[in-house]
């Protein structure tokens, strides 16, 4: 089931903004950079650490990605290019 559909065309697509693949992407970026011991920019996060995050390279082809997974569905290229993703925003 598609989450946060826009209806485009009679045609229904994914929207990564406020999805939950984002919203977890966020928090599991936030825990990898506090277990990295790493120092934010204001230390708090919030909003300008939220763009930042999403601004990321990596993060970027995560949710291009995500987006082409969940608008395509599964088939060995859109697996492939999720799988690819995942490691490197993980840093595997």
């Amino acid at each position: 089931m598609l989450r946060n559909p826009i209806s485009v065309r009679g045609a229904s697509l994914y929207s990564w903004e406020n999805s939950p693949s984002q919203r977890n992407l966020l928090e599991t970026l936030r825990h990898m950079k506090m277990e990295g011991g790493e120092g934010g920019e204001g230390g708090e996060g919030g909003e300008g650490e939220h763009h930042r995050l999403l601004g990321r390279a990596e993060v970027q082809e995560y949710k291009d990605s995500v987006t082409r997974l969940k608008n395509e569905g599964d088939n060995d290229e859109t697996l492939q290019l999720y799988k690819e993703a995942v490691q490197k925003v993980l840093q595997l």
